[in-house]
């Protein structure tokens, strides 16, 4: 056996540590992703998917509008965005609305990103592409944010105070249908006994959603210059002959009638 000892040197190889391997930032990859060269920015868009960040989302968002619609690299532009997340796709995509360079094409695919990925934050910029000044991108928006339903009655809600827009905001009001739009659209009933054409749009809008209205209207009581207004809508869509001074049974309606 062999004994260590003085004189004796063992000769230890030691493992080769690999190349630590460089990680590309977003500012790596704009060079590629304004390149003539189709190929590299193709290329760059999937390196700024793999990524996922705010400023990788960004940067496609800002470079859509350089792309025609229905080349490659406009195409994988629009089938990245909807990977990113919701909060920053919308809050980038706001950014386009306005922008000279913004294709109506490339909004209503915008439109169609923003109602895919949903939520609170593609509500509030859908709103800013139904205020915005083209028909079809502003009809499409109106058609995203009826299908987010309750999502977006905070944002339509704002439309109700233009006098230009408060029919558009009526209109989408009644077809999200919900307890939170109607009550919103009670708020706008005609004071006292006044008779006004907004103040009709509402009770027929209320009509029209019927049943999930009668909270809000209930909640309208109180307001001493709509109660009569509210109890008579009351009235017309429960088929109930109570007052403006019966809330408690109007309550009580509600409860037994409500999941009915």
């Amino acid at each position: 056996d062999l004994e260590l000892g003085a004189g004796v040197e063992l000769e230890v190889e030691t493992a080769k540590e690999p190349a630590p391997s460089i990680k590309k930032t977003v500012k790596d990859y704009l060079p590629d992703l304004k390149s003539a060269d189709e190929a590299a920015r193709l290329a760059a868009v999937q390196g700024l998917l793999t990524m996922g960040t705010e400023p990788a989302c960004d940067a496609l968002v800002r470079r859509w509008p350089s792309e025609k619609k229905g080349t490659p690299v406009y195409e994988a532009i629009r089938d990245a965005l909807p990977n990113f997340k919701a909060r920053d796709v919308a809050g980038e995509l706001g950014m386009l609305v306005d922008s000279k360079s913004s294709s109506d094409e490339m909004l209503l695919d915008g439109v169609s990103i923003l109602e895919r990925l949903g939520g609170a934050d593609s509500a509030a910029t859908l709103a800013k592409f139904l205020n915005c000044n083209r028909p079809m991108v502003s009809l499409s928006a109106a058609g995203a944010l009826r299908s987010l339903g309750d999502l977006s009655v905070p944002h339509v809600a704002v439309l109700m105070k233009s006098d230009s827009r408060r029919g558009d905001a009526i209109r989408l009001l009644t077809e999200i249908g919900t307890e939170k739009s109607a009550a919103v659209l009670a708020g706008y009933l005609d004071r006292d006994h006044k008779v006004t054409p907004v103040g009709q749009a509402v009770v027929d809008a209320l009509k029209t959603i019927g049943k999930p209205a009668v909270p809000g209207l209930i909640v309208q009581l109180d307001d001493p210059g709509r109660k009569l207004w509210a109890a008579e809508v009351l009235r017309l869509i429960t088929e109930q002959p109570y007052g403006s001074a019966d809330k408690g049974k109007w309550i009580e309606w509600w409860r037994l009638n409500k999941d009915k």
